[in-house]
């Protein structure tokens, strides 16, 4: 009897493990949907990376429009923009998953489920890192030390929720060619346009992309582009939340819908243009290009879509009434100027050089690097202030008709206000936040000791202050290495992003990577986000902007 009572539970136990793993294990497969496959070229048309041309297969529905890859294909394509040898993959038909494992990591990793239409990023932003190199300099002489870590990661995309499908298709793992653009928020990006795909870089002419006679939007392109552009709004677009929105395809007007649904591709163009720069009303969000089947590619008339009072006409304003007002003053365009006690630097916008054009070698800058280069016209400012100018004791730093430029530019600037003291924070969103310490080595010597340089700083910020320039306001004023001076800068925490529908379609957004500043007090880290922009500590009117005897008499007795 006691024989048969044990059995009678391991049986069952034995039955259940089975049941549960058949369920579990269920293999799903897409072997059933007839694939039409096709070579084409890839061309590589930016000098920015690395990145070899080659010939790659497209798959695509019957009769179909809308490029299907491999996902391996996809991003083996681009090697060089990403680095493919630090990550292995492998496929588990069993549990219906391809990952993208990292070599020396286990737990980095990316999942693309088909059977369920996710991808999870587990401890990472992207499948593939981003090979270093290109033709600027983004990380030497400045470190961000991580202060406060996240410990792990788990983002995850349910495309199924946007109608985008990741087929497994006799052994092929494949997913819309631009969706995979788009999980990594990067700033190259691969096209078909018809013809060919083409890679290219932010910035780069497109002229060769757009070559084509398509003509009349197809209908699964008109879907897939829609589906694309509600993915980015609901999952890559960084004020989604700031803005208090739930989901853009109902916060959008039910006739801007229905306009993206029309075969006319004019008509699509208007309501793209009239969400993209109108409705989402940031200036970092701009469309730059038309779709691939549009009559009028390049010429948007964007203006026409923005009424006075929006946002992104309002900064642009302010930066070219304060620019003409520079120019017109004592120190005209000068970017170095001297006054008494105080020098003014002027900063039209956060640059990085191009490594020939700035360095005669490594820590040595040309004679004209100042010019191109915000790094650069720091140290040559405030070394000269230094060696020749001891009468210095302020600095003004000018950043009112400053609407952003390079995030590496703008960190090793604040480096030379301040040796250990400046702190920022990333969030990759609201659940997840990283805390870092900015250190320089300004002097280019190889370590960050006796790098700063000792004044009292003080930062002129406008409505015209934003993107980069903003941040730099910010994580001065709260680390409490800087005062402003001013008026109110207008934010843009979040970095801009290019991003291309499969029609064709090319805009910016703010990414869903967001940049706050960091108050320190009494070992407790307070976080204070700049999308409101920077308060500020003198008030000063527009028409004393360039009144350097006012500001002067503002500083002293301060």
């Amino acid at each position: 009897m006691k024989k048969i009572v044990k059995s009678i539970p391991l049986l069952l136990m034995l039955g259940i493990i089975l049941a549960l793993s058949s369920c579990f294990w269920s293999r799903v497969n897409d072997d059933n949907i007839e694939l039409e496959e096709k070579q084409v070229e890839f061309e590589n048309i930016s000098s920015e990376y690395n990145v070899k041309s080659s010939k790659v297969n497209l798959y695509f529905y019957k009769d179909g429009n809308v490029p299907l890859i491999n996902i391996e294909t996809f991003y083996s394509m681009l090697n060089g923009y990403y680095d493919i040898s630090k990550k292995e993959v492998s496929i588990n038909p069993n549990f219906n998953r391809l990952y993208i494992v990292d070599k020396s990591q286990s737990l980095i990793r990316t999942i693309f489920d088909w059977r369920y239409n996710t991808i999870t990023l587990k401890n990472e932003l992207s499948p593939y890192g981003i090979c270093s190199g290109g033709t600027r300099d983004y990380t030497s002489y400045y470190d961000l030390k991580l202060v406060k870590p996240i410990m792990s990661i788990e983002i995850e995309y349910y495309l199924g929720d946007y109608n985008i499908d990741i087929l497994y298709n006799n052994g092929n793992v494949l997913i819309p060619l631009n969706v995979l653009n788009f999980i990594g928020s990067g700033y190259y990006n691969a096209i078909y346009n018809g013809n060919k795909i083409y890679g290219f870089y932010y910035g780069d002419d497109l002229s060769d992309v757009y070559d084509n006679k398509l003509v009349g939007v197809p209908d699964d392109i008109i879907d897939e582009s829609n589906n694309e552009l509600f993915f980015l709004l609901n999952e890559k677009y960084g004020l989604k939340d700031y803005n208090n929105v739930s989901d853009y395809k109902s916060y959008i007007s039910k006739e801007v819908v229905e306009n993206l649904n029309s075969k006319d591709a004019e008509v699509r163009n208007d309501a793209l243009v009239t969400i993209v720069n109108k409705i989402l009303d940031d200036p970092h969000s701009r469309m730059i290009n038309s779709s691939m089947y549009s009559s009028n590619k390049d010429d948007l008339s964007t203006i026409k879509y923005l009424d006075s009072e929006s946002r992104t006409v309002k900064v642009g304003t302010v930066i070219n009434k304060l620019r003409n007002q520079n120019k017109e003053s004592e120190k005209g365009n000068n970017p170095i100027y001297y006054k008494e006690d105080t020098l003014f630097l002027t900063l039209s916008d956060f640059s990085l050089g191009i490594k020939e054009e700035v360095y005669e070698t490594d820590g040595v800058y040309k004679e004209d690097a100042y010019l191109k280069d915000t790094p650069a016209l720091f140290y040559k400012a405030l070394n000269d202030a230094k060696n020749n100018h001891s009468e210095v004791k302020n600095v003004v730093i000018d950043v009112s008709f400053n609407g952003g430029g390079y995030v590496a530019a703008m960190f090793r600037a604040l480096t030379f206000l301040s040796e250990r003291n400046i702190y920022f924070c990333y969030s990759i969103n609201k659940d997840y936040t990283e805390i870092y310490n900015i250190l320089g080595d300004t002097d280019m010597d190889g370590n960050y000791d006796g790098d700063a340089f000792d004044y009292n700083y003080y930062i002129l910020e406008s409505e015209g202050t934003f993107s980069a320039a903003n941040a730099f306001v910010c994580f001065a004023k709260y680390s409490n290495v800087a005062k402003t001076i001013g008026k109110k800068s207008s934010g843009g925490m979040c970095a801009v992003m290019p991003y291309m529908l499969t029609d064709g379609t090319y805009f910016t957004l703010s990414d869903s990577t967001q940049q706050n500043a960091i108050r320190i007090s009494h070992d407790k880290y307070y976080i204070y986000e700049i999308e409101s922009g920077a308060p500020v500590d003198i008030q000063l009117e527009y028409d004393d902007f360039y009144d350097l005897d006012k500001i002067l008499e503002l500083i002293h007795n301060n």
